[in-house]
Protein backbone atom coordinates (compact mmCIF):
# COMPACT_ATOMS: atom_id res chain seq x y z
CA UNK A 1 0.00 0.00 0.00
CA UNK A 2 1.26 3.49 -0.91
CA UNK A 3 2.46 5.46 2.08
CA UNK A 4 0.20 8.33 3.13
CA UNK A 5 2.01 11.65 2.91
CA UNK A 6 1.23 14.99 4.52
CA UNK A 7 1.32 18.44 2.99
CA UNK A 8 0.53 21.87 4.41
CA UNK A 9 -0.61 24.70 2.12
CA UNK A 10 -0.07 28.23 3.40
CA UNK A 11 -1.75 31.43 2.23
CA UNK A 12 -3.00 34.66 3.76
CA UNK A 13 -6.65 33.65 3.54
CA UNK A 14 -8.97 30.88 2.29
CA UNK A 15 -12.46 30.87 0.81
CA UNK A 16 -15.02 32.25 1.41
CA UNK A 17 -12.56 35.14 1.02
CA UNK A 18 -12.69 36.01 -2.69
CA UNK A 19 -9.47 36.12 -4.69
CA UNK A 20 -7.65 34.57 -7.62
CA UNK A 21 -5.23 32.58 -5.47
CA UNK A 22 -8.00 31.56 -3.08
CA UNK A 23 -9.90 30.12 -6.04
CA UNK A 24 -7.03 27.73 -6.85
CA UNK A 25 -6.37 26.44 -3.32
CA UNK A 26 -9.25 23.98 -3.04
CA UNK A 27 -8.62 22.32 -6.45
CA UNK A 28 -4.96 21.89 -5.51
CA UNK A 29 -5.88 20.34 -2.16
CA UNK A 30 -8.39 18.01 -3.82
CA UNK A 31 -5.80 16.78 -6.30
CA UNK A 32 -3.32 16.11 -3.50
CA UNK A 33 -5.98 14.38 -1.39
CA UNK A 34 -7.01 12.16 -4.30
CA UNK A 35 -3.37 11.10 -4.63
CA UNK A 36 -2.89 9.92 -1.06
CA UNK A 37 -1.89 13.15 0.68
CA UNK A 38 -3.42 14.37 3.92
CA UNK A 39 -3.75 18.11 3.35
CA UNK A 40 -3.73 20.87 5.94
CA UNK A 41 -4.44 24.48 5.07
CA UNK A 42 -2.76 27.16 7.17
CA UNK A 43 -4.20 30.64 6.80
CA UNK A 44 -5.34 33.74 8.65
CA UNK A 45 -9.02 33.16 8.06
CA UNK A 46 -11.41 31.07 5.98
CA UNK A 47 -12.18 27.38 6.02
CA UNK A 48 -11.82 24.40 3.66
CA UNK A 49 -12.50 21.00 5.18
CA UNK A 50 -13.30 17.53 3.86
CA UNK A 51 -12.36 13.94 4.66
CA UNK A 52 -8.64 14.37 3.89
CA UNK A 53 -8.46 18.17 4.02
CA UNK A 54 -8.51 20.27 7.17
CA UNK A 55 -7.96 23.93 8.05
CA UNK A 56 -5.70 25.38 10.73
CA UNK A 57 -5.63 29.12 11.46
CA UNK A 58 -3.06 31.66 12.60
CA UNK A 59 -5.11 34.88 12.59
CA UNK A 60 -1.99 37.04 12.09
CA UNK A 61 -1.44 35.58 8.62
CA UNK A 62 -4.46 37.60 7.47
CA UNK A 63 -3.36 41.05 6.21
CA UNK A 64 -6.66 42.41 7.50
CA UNK A 65 -6.03 41.30 11.08
CA UNK A 66 -6.11 44.29 13.42
CA UNK A 67 -2.55 43.78 14.70
CA UNK A 68 -1.21 43.37 11.17
CA UNK A 69 -3.15 46.04 9.26
CA UNK A 70 -1.75 48.88 11.38
CA UNK A 71 1.79 47.61 10.98
CA UNK A 72 1.34 47.26 7.24
CA UNK A 73 0.39 50.94 6.88
CA UNK A 74 3.73 51.92 8.44
CA UNK A 75 5.61 49.36 6.38
CA UNK A 76 4.08 50.63 3.14
CA UNK A 77 5.47 54.10 3.93
CA UNK A 78 8.98 52.71 4.43
CA UNK A 79 9.04 52.54 8.25
CA UNK A 80 9.67 49.47 10.38
CA UNK A 81 7.10 49.38 13.24
CA UNK A 82 8.48 49.33 16.77
CA UNK A 83 7.11 45.87 17.55
CA UNK A 84 7.78 44.34 14.12
CA UNK A 85 10.46 41.86 15.23
CA UNK A 86 8.47 40.67 18.25
CA UNK A 87 5.43 40.11 16.01
CA UNK A 88 7.62 38.19 13.55
CA UNK A 89 8.88 35.98 16.38
CA UNK A 90 5.32 35.37 17.59
CA UNK A 91 4.09 34.37 14.13
CA UNK A 92 7.15 32.17 13.59
CA UNK A 93 6.50 30.25 16.83
CA UNK A 94 2.89 29.66 15.77
CA UNK A 95 3.98 28.51 12.31
CA UNK A 96 6.47 26.11 13.89
CA UNK A 97 3.75 24.63 16.09
CA UNK A 98 1.26 24.26 13.23
CA UNK A 99 3.68 22.70 10.73
CA UNK A 100 5.35 20.35 13.22
CA UNK A 101 6.62 17.23 11.51
CA UNK A 102 4.88 17.84 8.16
CA UNK A 103 7.56 17.45 5.49
CA UNK A 104 5.91 19.13 2.49
CA UNK A 105 5.23 22.86 2.78
CA UNK A 106 3.51 24.79 -0.03
CA UNK A 107 3.55 28.59 0.27
CA UNK A 108 1.34 30.57 -2.09
CA UNK A 109 2.44 34.12 -3.01
CA UNK A 110 3.59 35.05 0.50
CA UNK A 111 7.29 35.02 -0.45
CA UNK A 112 6.82 37.42 -3.37
CA UNK A 113 4.03 39.82 -2.32
CA UNK A 114 4.10 42.55 0.38
CA UNK A 115 0.61 42.12 1.86
CA UNK A 116 1.91 40.88 5.23
CA UNK A 117 5.66 41.29 5.55
CA UNK A 118 5.71 40.16 9.18
CA UNK A 119 4.35 36.79 8.04
CA UNK A 120 6.79 36.72 5.10
CA UNK A 121 9.71 37.34 7.45
CA UNK A 122 8.42 34.67 9.87
CA UNK A 123 8.17 32.10 7.06
CA UNK A 124 11.65 33.01 5.86
CA UNK A 125 13.06 32.51 9.36
CA UNK A 126 11.23 29.19 9.71
CA UNK A 127 12.64 27.89 6.42
CA UNK A 128 16.15 28.88 7.47
CA UNK A 129 15.69 27.02 10.75
CA UNK A 130 14.29 23.85 9.10
CA UNK A 131 16.12 23.48 5.75
CA UNK A 132 15.37 19.75 5.42
CA UNK A 133 11.69 20.14 4.61
CA UNK A 134 10.37 20.26 1.04
CA UNK A 135 9.40 23.87 0.34
CA UNK A 136 7.26 24.66 -2.72
CA UNK A 137 7.24 28.41 -3.37
CA UNK A 138 4.12 28.88 -5.51
CA UNK A 139 4.49 32.27 -7.14
CA UNK A 140 1.41 33.77 -8.77
CA UNK A 141 2.64 37.39 -8.64
CA UNK A 142 5.89 39.29 -8.02
CA UNK A 143 5.54 42.71 -6.43
CA UNK A 144 9.00 43.82 -7.56
CA UNK A 145 7.88 43.26 -11.18
CA UNK A 146 4.55 45.07 -10.82
CA UNK A 147 4.34 48.81 -11.38
CA UNK A 148 1.52 49.31 -8.87
CA UNK A 149 3.69 48.15 -5.94
CA UNK A 150 6.89 50.10 -6.57
CA UNK A 151 6.11 52.92 -4.13
CA UNK A 152 5.64 50.33 -1.33
CA UNK A 153 9.01 48.60 -1.84
CA UNK A 154 12.42 49.52 -0.47
CA UNK A 155 15.93 48.16 -0.95
CA UNK A 156 16.28 46.62 2.50
CA UNK A 157 14.64 43.95 4.59
CA UNK A 158 11.85 42.97 4.97
CA UNK A 159 10.96 44.35 1.51
CA UNK A 160 14.05 42.88 -0.14
CA UNK A 161 13.02 39.37 0.97
CA UNK A 162 10.50 39.49 -1.85
CA UNK A 163 13.31 39.36 -4.39
CA UNK A 164 15.65 36.97 -2.61
CA UNK A 165 15.50 33.30 -3.69
CA UNK A 166 14.43 30.90 -0.96
CA UNK A 167 17.30 28.48 -0.33
CA UNK A 168 16.35 24.85 -1.06
CA UNK A 169 12.91 25.96 -2.33
CA UNK A 170 11.21 24.47 -5.39
CA UNK A 171 9.75 27.42 -7.28
CA UNK A 172 6.42 26.93 -9.03
CA UNK A 173 4.68 29.57 -11.09
CA UNK A 174 1.53 29.84 -13.17
CA UNK A 175 2.81 30.94 -16.60
CA UNK A 176 5.93 31.23 -18.72
CA UNK A 177 5.67 35.00 -18.39
CA UNK A 178 5.95 34.78 -14.60
CA UNK A 179 8.69 32.16 -15.00
CA UNK A 180 10.77 34.63 -17.01
CA UNK A 181 10.18 37.34 -14.40
CA UNK A 182 11.39 35.03 -11.61
CA UNK A 183 14.54 34.26 -13.60
CA UNK A 184 15.20 37.96 -14.08
CA UNK A 185 14.38 38.98 -10.49
CA UNK A 186 15.83 36.11 -8.46
CA UNK A 187 18.57 34.86 -10.78
CA UNK A 188 17.26 31.28 -10.67
CA UNK A 189 17.82 28.98 -13.62
CA UNK A 190 14.69 28.68 -15.74
CA UNK A 191 14.98 24.90 -15.67
CA UNK A 192 14.50 24.94 -11.90
CA UNK A 193 11.16 26.79 -12.03
CA UNK A 194 8.16 24.60 -12.72
CA UNK A 195 5.24 26.08 -14.66
CA UNK A 196 1.93 24.78 -13.34
CA UNK A 197 -0.95 26.70 -14.95
CA UNK A 198 -4.13 27.54 -13.14
CA UNK A 199 -7.07 25.36 -14.11
CA UNK A 200 -10.84 25.36 -14.16
CA UNK A 201 -13.11 22.67 -12.78
CA UNK A 202 -15.57 22.30 -15.62
CA UNK A 203 -18.13 20.26 -13.65
CA UNK A 204 -18.24 22.79 -10.80
CA UNK A 205 -18.15 25.91 -12.95
CA UNK A 206 -20.94 24.64 -15.20
CA UNK A 207 -22.80 22.89 -12.35
CA UNK A 208 -22.67 19.57 -14.14
CA UNK A 209 -24.74 16.68 -12.89
CA UNK A 210 -22.53 13.90 -11.52
CA UNK A 211 -23.76 11.58 -14.27
CA UNK A 212 -22.68 14.11 -16.90
CA UNK A 213 -19.14 13.83 -15.62
CA UNK A 214 -19.36 10.06 -16.09
CA UNK A 215 -20.49 10.52 -19.69
CA UNK A 216 -17.78 13.10 -20.38
CA UNK A 217 -15.11 10.77 -19.02
CA UNK A 218 -16.43 7.75 -20.92
CA UNK A 219 -16.34 9.65 -24.21
CA UNK A 220 -13.14 11.64 -23.49
CA UNK A 221 -15.02 14.73 -24.59
CA UNK A 222 -12.40 17.17 -23.34
CA UNK A 223 -10.00 15.66 -25.88
CA UNK A 224 -12.38 15.62 -28.86
CA UNK A 225 -13.03 18.37 -31.38
CA UNK A 226 -15.53 19.39 -32.44
CA UNK A 227 -18.21 18.05 -30.11
CA UNK A 228 -21.50 18.18 -32.00
CA UNK A 229 -24.86 17.49 -30.41
CA UNK A 230 -27.99 16.25 -32.16
CA UNK A 231 -30.79 16.84 -29.62
CA UNK A 232 -33.32 14.57 -31.33
CA UNK A 233 -35.32 11.42 -30.78
CA UNK A 234 -34.93 8.57 -33.24
CA UNK A 235 -37.82 9.40 -35.56
CA UNK A 236 -37.85 9.67 -39.39
CA UNK A 237 -38.86 13.36 -39.42
CA UNK A 238 -35.77 14.24 -37.37
CA UNK A 239 -33.75 13.53 -40.53
CA UNK A 240 -30.89 11.89 -38.64
CA UNK A 241 -29.69 9.75 -41.59
CA UNK A 242 -28.95 12.90 -43.59
CA UNK A 243 -27.15 14.45 -40.62
CA UNK A 244 -25.02 11.32 -40.21
CA UNK A 245 -24.12 11.24 -43.91
CA UNK A 246 -23.03 14.88 -43.72
CA UNK A 247 -21.00 14.16 -40.61
CA UNK A 248 -19.28 11.26 -42.35
CA UNK A 249 -17.90 13.83 -44.82
CA UNK A 250 -16.97 16.19 -41.99
CA UNK A 251 -14.48 13.57 -40.83
CA UNK A 252 -12.24 14.65 -43.72
CA UNK A 253 -11.80 17.96 -41.86
CA UNK A 254 -11.98 16.73 -38.26
CA UNK A 255 -10.96 13.06 -37.88
CA UNK A 256 -11.52 13.19 -34.11
CA UNK A 257 -14.97 14.80 -34.09
CA UNK A 258 -17.72 13.31 -31.98
CA UNK A 259 -21.45 13.70 -32.57
CA UNK A 260 -23.87 12.73 -29.81
CA UNK A 261 -27.43 11.73 -30.66
CA UNK A 262 -29.26 12.41 -27.41
CA UNK A 263 -32.63 10.74 -27.96
CA UNK A 264 -33.68 7.13 -27.42
CA UNK A 265 -35.78 4.86 -29.62
CA UNK A 266 -39.35 5.92 -28.79
CA UNK A 267 -41.41 3.02 -27.48
CA UNK A 268 -44.62 4.63 -28.73
CA UNK A 269 -43.57 4.76 -32.38
CA UNK A 270 -42.80 1.58 -34.36
CA UNK A 271 -40.78 3.61 -36.87
CA UNK A 272 -38.15 4.31 -34.22
CA UNK A 273 -36.42 0.92 -34.42
CA UNK A 274 -36.41 1.06 -38.21
CA UNK A 275 -34.87 4.56 -38.05
CA UNK A 276 -32.21 3.36 -35.61
CA UNK A 277 -31.28 0.38 -37.81
CA UNK A 278 -30.95 2.63 -40.84
CA UNK A 279 -28.65 5.02 -38.97
CA UNK A 280 -26.50 2.13 -37.75
CA UNK A 281 -26.12 0.90 -41.33
CA UNK A 282 -24.94 4.34 -42.51
CA UNK A 283 -22.49 4.54 -39.61
CA UNK A 284 -21.01 1.14 -40.40
CA UNK A 285 -20.80 1.81 -44.13
CA UNK A 286 -18.84 5.02 -43.47
CA UNK A 287 -16.75 3.55 -40.64
CA UNK A 288 -17.61 6.30 -38.19
CA UNK A 289 -18.53 4.09 -35.21
CA UNK A 290 -16.09 6.04 -33.02
CA UNK A 291 -17.54 9.38 -34.12
CA UNK A 292 -21.31 8.93 -33.89
CA UNK A 293 -22.51 8.19 -30.38
CA UNK A 294 -25.98 7.29 -29.12
CA UNK A 295 -26.39 8.66 -25.62
CA UNK A 296 -28.75 5.88 -24.57
CA UNK A 297 -26.04 3.32 -25.40
CA UNK A 298 -23.55 5.21 -23.23
CA UNK A 299 -26.06 5.15 -20.37
CA UNK A 300 -26.32 1.37 -20.63
CA UNK A 301 -22.56 0.93 -20.76
CA UNK A 302 -21.76 2.99 -17.65
CA UNK A 303 -24.95 2.34 -15.69
CA UNK A 304 -26.57 5.78 -15.80
CA UNK A 305 -30.29 6.03 -15.17
CA UNK A 306 -32.03 6.99 -18.48
CA UNK A 307 -34.15 9.36 -16.41
CA UNK A 308 -31.07 11.59 -16.13
CA UNK A 309 -31.23 12.31 -19.87
CA UNK A 310 -32.75 15.84 -19.59
CA UNK A 311 -30.16 17.15 -17.13
CA UNK A 312 -27.26 15.55 -19.00
CA UNK A 313 -28.46 16.96 -22.33
CA UNK A 314 -28.69 20.37 -20.66
CA UNK A 315 -25.07 20.02 -19.58
CA UNK A 316 -23.97 18.86 -23.03
CA UNK A 317 -25.27 22.07 -24.58
CA UNK A 318 -22.59 23.94 -22.63
CA UNK A 319 -19.89 21.45 -23.57
CA UNK A 320 -20.70 21.18 -27.28
CA UNK A 321 -19.12 23.29 -30.00
CA UNK A 322 -22.09 22.98 -32.32
CA UNK A 323 -25.71 21.82 -32.31
CA UNK A 324 -27.00 20.15 -35.50
CA UNK A 325 -30.78 20.08 -35.92
CA UNK A 326 -31.90 19.09 -39.42
CA UNK A 327 -35.53 18.06 -38.98
CA UNK A 328 -37.66 17.89 -42.08
CA UNK A 329 -40.81 18.79 -40.15
CA UNK A 330 -41.43 20.37 -36.72
CA UNK A 331 -44.21 22.20 -34.97
CA UNK A 332 -41.73 24.41 -33.17
CA UNK A 333 -38.07 23.59 -32.33
CA UNK A 334 -37.14 23.86 -28.66
CA UNK A 335 -33.41 23.12 -29.30
CA UNK A 336 -33.23 26.55 -30.97
CA UNK A 337 -34.17 28.17 -27.66
CA UNK A 338 -31.87 25.89 -25.67
CA UNK A 339 -28.87 26.57 -27.89
CA UNK A 340 -29.55 30.31 -27.69
CA UNK A 341 -29.63 30.24 -23.89
CA UNK A 342 -26.44 28.16 -23.73
CA UNK A 343 -24.84 30.33 -26.46
CA UNK A 344 -23.91 27.25 -28.44
CA UNK A 345 -24.01 27.77 -32.24
CA UNK A 346 -26.82 25.83 -33.92
CA UNK A 347 -27.14 24.79 -37.57
CA UNK A 348 -30.66 24.14 -38.85
CA UNK A 349 -32.47 22.72 -41.82
CA UNK A 350 -34.12 25.50 -43.81
CA UNK A 351 -37.75 24.68 -42.99
CA UNK A 352 -40.10 27.62 -42.49
CA UNK A 353 -40.87 27.05 -38.81
CA UNK A 354 -37.18 27.29 -37.97
CA UNK A 355 -36.85 30.45 -40.04
CA UNK A 356 -39.85 31.94 -38.20
CA UNK A 357 -38.18 31.30 -34.84
CA UNK A 358 -34.51 31.96 -35.58
CA UNK A 359 -34.68 34.39 -38.49
CA UNK A 360 -31.28 35.38 -39.84
CA UNK A 361 -29.52 34.73 -36.54
CA UNK A 362 -28.38 31.17 -37.31
CA UNK A 363 -26.89 29.13 -40.13
CA UNK A 364 -29.06 26.90 -42.32
CA UNK A 365 -28.20 23.85 -44.43
CA UNK A 366 -30.53 23.86 -47.45
CA UNK A 367 -31.89 20.47 -48.43
CA UNK A 368 -30.50 20.90 -51.97
CA UNK A 369 -26.88 20.71 -50.75
CA UNK A 370 -25.03 17.44 -51.27
CA UNK A 371 -23.55 15.73 -48.23
CA UNK A 372 -20.06 16.95 -49.17
CA UNK A 373 -21.27 20.52 -49.73
CA UNK A 374 -23.12 20.49 -46.42
CA UNK A 375 -20.02 19.18 -44.62
CA UNK A 376 -17.98 21.98 -46.18
CA UNK A 377 -20.58 24.46 -44.90
CA UNK A 378 -20.26 23.04 -41.38
CA UNK A 379 -16.49 23.30 -41.64
CA UNK A 380 -16.75 26.95 -42.69
CA UNK A 381 -19.15 27.67 -39.83
CA UNK A 382 -16.70 26.15 -37.37
CA UNK A 383 -13.87 28.12 -38.96
CA UNK A 384 -15.85 31.38 -38.62
CA UNK A 385 -15.89 30.78 -34.88
CA UNK A 386 -12.44 29.24 -34.85
CA UNK A 387 -10.80 31.76 -32.54
CA UNK A 388 -13.29 31.17 -29.75
CA UNK A 389 -13.60 27.44 -30.41
CA UNK A 390 -9.84 26.95 -30.46
CA UNK A 391 -9.58 28.77 -27.14
CA UNK A 392 -12.35 26.54 -25.82
CA UNK A 393 -10.45 23.49 -27.06
CA UNK A 394 -7.15 24.62 -25.54
CA UNK A 395 -8.77 25.35 -22.19
CA UNK A 396 -10.36 21.90 -22.18
CA UNK A 397 -7.05 20.23 -23.06
CA UNK A 398 -4.52 22.29 -21.12
CA UNK A 399 -6.34 23.97 -18.23
CA UNK A 400 -8.66 21.20 -17.15
CA UNK A 401 -8.62 20.18 -13.49
CA UNK A 402 -9.10 16.51 -14.39
CA UNK A 403 -5.67 16.33 -16.07
CA UNK A 404 -3.83 18.63 -13.65
CA UNK A 405 -2.21 15.92 -11.56
CA UNK A 406 -0.88 13.75 -14.38
CA UNK A 407 0.33 16.65 -16.52
CA UNK A 408 1.90 18.86 -13.87
CA UNK A 409 1.64 17.96 -10.20
CA UNK A 410 2.65 14.29 -10.13
CA UNK A 411 6.29 14.90 -11.04
CA UNK A 412 6.59 17.67 -8.46
CA UNK A 413 5.00 16.01 -5.44
CA UNK A 414 6.15 12.46 -6.11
Amino acid sequence: MEKIKQVIIIHYTLPPVIGGVEKMLEPLAEQLAQNNFIVTFLAGKGNLNSQKIKTSLIPELDPGHTKIAGMQKQIESGSIPEHFESKVDEIERKIETKIGYIKNVVIHNMMSMPHNLAATQALWNFMQKYPDKNYYIWTHDLAWKMESYQEQLFERRPWSLLKEPVPHGQYITVSESRQNQIVDLLGISKSKIKVVPNVIKFPDFLHFNESTSQVVKQLSLYNRFPVIMLPVRLLPRKNIPRAVKILSKLKDYYPDFVAIITGDIPSDNPQGKECYDRIIKIIEENRIQENIIFLHNVFKKIGVDPGKNPVIVRDLYFLSHLVLYLSSDEGFGIPILESAVSRTPIVLSDIKVFQDIAGNNVNYLPAKLSDSEAAEELHEILMEKSEYLQLNREVARRYNWEFWWDRHLKDIFN
